[in-house]
Parts: structure tokens; sequence; C-alpha cells
């Protein structure tokens, strides 16, 4: 089926109806707010609860606007702007309400949230789709090493410990293979990703820098070897009776010198559907996803998209962290039908909603489009607000380094950079027809990094690119 199918099977949920969309970021509701229209909503309001994202607005006749100031935008990193904005949506404040009951003062709007969501109401409204408790606690990583087990999973080895100097210095000493060791957070604060609670241990120094941290914000803490290799994961979507398995996304993941002291020395900053793994690799990442699935389906009844977080090694393939939610690889990987109603789906199935789609002919045809259409980027949040702001400004990758193209000239990507609120960040989406098929693009993106601090006014500093190492 094309875009268009996909667009009717879901016209039954939204014709005749008001839909509220809201979360955290605006402008992520954009072209979401214009399907649903097309779908036959009567009417569409878009709330963003901390600020208005980067990206166009939906028009005026598409849906009405509110950006709400929840001192989200001002309340600190990623982490504490995401649950500044999930206190905004389960708590809603006089404003809000009186937004709400104005719109739609029957109660009777279909009600979408950020992907993120956890909350099953609003204002009495359900939401069409929401995170499980019992599904987000599987996001712990300190937890997940469990449900592997469970579900017959090889993992690397590894030991839960309370944070503690004496125990977590004796882990690290027992689980190092060579490479060091991995120190990851508990959930006590509430979501956390991006590799924020993470940190690389290589030395006494990151150990005291990374006790610090974990002291402050976390009770316990996952402690196993550093797998070297290319960060990667594997997206599937879970129906009631078929899992579907989509193909690998590198994660671009590059290291920072210096120490832990700060935010770690590992960056997550962005994805790419550009590498290929050997075919074996790849075809055990795609079972693992069926399984995992399966796993994941009968435990908790979960539905809808999840992610599987880990490295491609010499060895193959090992899981670090599971998502239960979608990530940013899946909407990367279908750059190739960028008409694809892909979040509106994955909340009416999350929503238990009756769709007539065959999900084994939907697996076969999302995953024709992402060997087909390849895509990615490099980008990064909370940087200088020192910030050159430009909008999509053609560049050039010439022996490993980068440029603005020139008037006419080939473009290997595109940059884009802006301060919103104080929350400014920058991103570099890469041409697919610039960019060799089948290798890592983290060499590509920490040349970016090099380039926007110099020409862009970001303060990354040096940084480098995870290693190939391939199995067989």
């Amino acid at each position: 089926m094309d875009s268009v199918s996909y667009v009717n099977i879901l016209c039954p949920v939204f014709a005749g109806r008001k839909v509220i969309f809201i979360g955290e970021v605006a402008a992520f509701f954009t072209a979401d707010a214009q399907r649903v229209r097309i779908m036959g909503a009567s009417d569409v309001l878009v709330i963003g609860v901390g600020r208005r994202g980067m990206g166009a607005l939906p028009s005026a006749d598409v849906a009405r606007v509110v950006v709400l100031d929840h001192d989200v935008a001002s309340s600190g990193n990623s982490m504490d702007l995401i649950r500044a904005a999930e206190r905004a949506v389960a708590h809603p404040s006089d404003e809000l309400l009186s937004v709400l009951r104005a719109f739609d003062p029957g109660g009777s709007a279909v009600v979408l949230g950020f992907f993120l969501n956890t909350t099953s109401f609003l204002d009495g409204r359900p939401f069409l789709s929401y995170r499980r408790p019992e599904w987000v606690a599987l996001e712990d990583k300190t937890v997940i090493d469990a449900f592997w087990d469970r579900a017959g999973v090889p993992r690397a080895p590894a030991q839960i410990v309370d944070v503690d100097r004496a125990p977590l210095r004796e882990a690290s000493r027992s689980l190092n293979s060579g490479h060091g060791t991995v120190w990851s957070g508990d959930t006590k604060e509430g979501f956390n990703g991006g590799g924020e609670y993470v940190r690389w241990i290589r030395h006494a120094d990151d150990e005291d820098d990374a006790f610090e941290f974990f002291h402050q914000h976390c009770d316990v803490v996952r402690v196993m070897p550093f797998l070297e290799g290319i960060p990667c994961s594997i997206h599937g979507i879970v129906f009631p009776d078929f899992v579907v398995a989509l193909r690998p996304v590198e994660m671009v993941t590059l290291r920072r010198d210096g120490r832990n002291r700060v935010n770690g020395v590992l960056a997550y900053s962005g994805c790419a559907s550009v590498y290929d793994p050997p075919a074996a690799v790849r075809e055990s990442m795609r079972k693992l996803a069926k399984t995992v699935g399966a796993a994941f389906r009968f435990e908790v009844g979960f539905r809808g998209a999840f992610t599987i977080d880990g490295v491609v090694t010499r060895g193959g393939f090992l899981p670090t962290e599971l998502n239960p939610r979608m990530g940013a690889g899946l909407s990367t990987m279908l750059g190739g039908m960028p008409d694809l109603p892909v979040q509106l789906l994955l909340d009416a199935v999350v929503g238990g909603v009756d769709l007539e789609l065959d999900p084994a002919i939907f697996e076969t045809e999302l995953l024709a489009t992402a060997d087909a259409t390849r895509a990615g980027g490099t980008w990064r949040g909370s940087m200088s607000p020192a910030l050159v702001e430009v909008e999509n400004r053609p560049m050039c990758f010439v022996a490993g380094d980068w440029r603005w193209s020139a008037d006419g000239e080939h473009a290997d990507g595109w940059a884009s950079s802006s301060l919103d609120s104080g929350n400014s960040g920058v991103r570099l989406m890469f041409n697919a027809r610039g960019t060799p098929i089948g290798e890592p693009v983290g060499a590509r993106a920490a040349a970016f990094w090099r380039f926007a601090d110099e020409h862009l006014g970001t303060d990354c500093g040096p940084m480098t690119p995870a290693a190939v190492r391939h199995s067989g």
C-alpha cells in the first residue's frame, strides 16, 4: 500500500471529531495536525506545554496553536525539560484547563500526546495511547538484564551495584575486559535517555567523576564491560499477533576527550540508516527484535514501537537497553515515505484500534523502503548561547572535513541551527547520494562538530567516532 492507503485506514479514528495534540514541543505535531485534517477532523488544537520548537507550526486553517510557558524551557538539561513537560500534562494548570475547555467543552476530543507520554487522561479525556507503567519500567537499564535472561537473549555480563564507591570500584575491576566499563544509572528521577545517565569508566578519575554524578541522581547502577564496536539499534512494532522487525540503525555515539565530570565522554549525537552490518548480524538483530517483541507482549501486554539498543561488536550484536517507545531511528528509516502517518498508526495500535492492516505486509513495505532510501544525520541540543543561526545551509564533505557549499555545488548535507527559549540545537542532515552506503557515519559526524565549534559557536570540543569491529 502507499501512504494514501494508510491515511485512509486511519480516517474512521478522526473523521468528524475534534483532535487535541499536546506535548513539550508544539512544532513536533505540525505534520500530524495536517494529516488528521485530511482525515476529516472537524477542528484541531496543538498545545506545546514548554516551547514552540524548531520548524514550522501548523497554519491557522489547520489548527489553533497554543504555547504555554510552564518554566519548562528554563528548567535545565533535556531530561529536565522532558520531565517538566510530563508534569505539566499530568497536572494541568488553570491556564491549560481553560484552553482545553474553551476548545472542547464537551470533553469528547481525541487526545494525542508526545511519544514519551505516560499520562492516561487529560482533564477527563482519554489519550488515544500512552505508555503503561509496566512498559516504562523495562526502560530502566538496571532491570533490563533480567528481562533479557527471561527471553533467552544473549548479553554481556553485568552487575547491579548500590551507589557506593567500594562495590562500584570492585565491579568495575572484575568486569573490565580491556576497554574499561560502562556505568548506567537507574530511573529514580524518571525518564532518562540519550546517554545522559551513562558513563564510560576508563581510569580512576572517571570512577570519581561518575560516582559524584550517580550519588546525586541514582540509587543503583549497572556495571558492564565497555563494548567496542558500532552502536546500533533495531526497531520493532508489536501487533496483537505479529511483531514487525525492521533494519539496523546506527546510533551516532561520539567520544569526547577529557573526563566524565559534566556530561560523560560518550555523546549521543544522532542516528542514520546508512551503515550495513554484516548480513548475518543484521538477520540476528531482526530475529532478536521478533523474540523480544513477543516476550514484551506476553509479559506486559505491550503494543506499538520499541527499540533495542546495543553494539555491533567483533562477536556480533549485544543488546544494552530496551526502549518501549518509538525512537528517532524509525522516522529516519522511513524518509522514503514522508507522507506515512507512522506516529498516528502507532498511536492507534497502542490504543487498541482495530485497523484494516496486515502487519506482515506492513513489515515488508517498511523494510523495503528503509533499505532503499537511506537517511540520517547528527544533532545535539543544549548548545552554547553564542550559537550562529543557519537554516538548511548546504555543505560539502571533502578530504575528511566539512565546508559550506558554493552556489550550485552538490551538497553532501544540510546544516541548521536555532536558539529556542534558551535551549539551542544544531543538526546536519546527510544527503544519502553523497554518503557511502554501508559505512558508518561516525567519522563524518565528528568532523561536522569540529566545523560547528569553529563556525557555528558550539562548544563540543574534540570528539572521535566509534571503531568498526565486525564479526566474520
